[in-house]
């Protein structure tokens, strides 16, 4: 989540060399989720978007974000149109309106999001169509901020109309920044949205998000993370697997 590359390299000396660093959230996330599927398994990226990763990530993170290929078949839904521009899956589909996955029942082996969880209104819903489309034990695999670490925090203190703004974002990110709600980003609401399921989840710091290019101030989130209890730990890693 760090938006200046110069800041992670100044910080972590491997990120010098190599496309990823020893707290990066979403290295570690892919690299959870690939010991979770194989050349047969069918995905959903839920909330896929137009997947700007395929340009952005580089060296191995792009081989390992890039799971097109490396499985059966990606599926890629959204309620946006862009997902048809989504290079990183094999079929797209429009969210329906009334929020239904338009996938028949018990079809996938993974459900997968990144930075999505935070964005879902009614996680109900949501968690619903998760378990009606994945096959019997599948997982759910998500990465998302947690409601009550520091950027989950502060996201509800600034209006979601002037994130963007307020997060330096331009372009197709900034377009891509939908209202966040953190209904589906805590471990209780975890557990309560997926009974039955075995839930491995778990709440971890990844690198100092949010730092605007500032070595200071990545410092700052760096002992503020260390301090505080790990209840509110940046991010909020789900796997949960749905019964057999």
């Amino acid at each position: 989540m760090s938006r200046s590359p110069s800041v992670s390299r100044r910080l972590y000396p491997e990120r010098r060399f190599a496309s990823f660093h020893r707290r990066d959230a979403r290295f570690l996330f892919y690299s959870l989720l690939a010991d979770l599927v194989g050349p047969e398994s069918v995905l959903l990226d839920l909330g896929a978007g137009r997947g700007l990763a395929f340009d952005r990530d580089e060296g191995y993170m792009h081989w390992l974000s890039h799971l097109r290929g490396r499985v059966r078949k990606v599926i890629g839904v959204d309620p946006d149109p862009v997902v048809f521009e989504n290079r990183m899956v094999d079929e797209a589909f429009l969210l329906n309106p009334d929020s239904t996955i338009p996938l028949p029942d018990a079809c996938v082996d993974v459900v997968f999001s990144t930075y999505v969880a935070e964005h879902i209104t009614n996680p109900e819903k949501a968690a619903g169509e998760i378990s009606r489309v994945l096959k019997p034990g599948g997982w759910f695999c998500a990465c998302t901020p947690n409601k009550w670490g520091y950027v989950g925090m502060a996201a509800r203190l600034v209006p979601s109309r002037h994130h963007a703004r307020v997060l330096g974002l331009k372009g197709d990110e900034a377009k891509e920044k939908y209202p966040t709600s953190y209904k589906m980003s805590t471990l209780k609401g975890i557990a309560r949205l997926f009974p039955g399921f075995r839930n491995y989840s778990f709440i971890l710091n990844g690198g100092p998000g949010y730092n605007y290019g500032s070595v200071l101030l990545a410092r700052f989130w760096l002992l503020l993370m260390l301090i505080l209890p790990r209840s509110m730990g940046q991010e909020l890693f789900v796997f949960v697997q749905k019964p057999e």
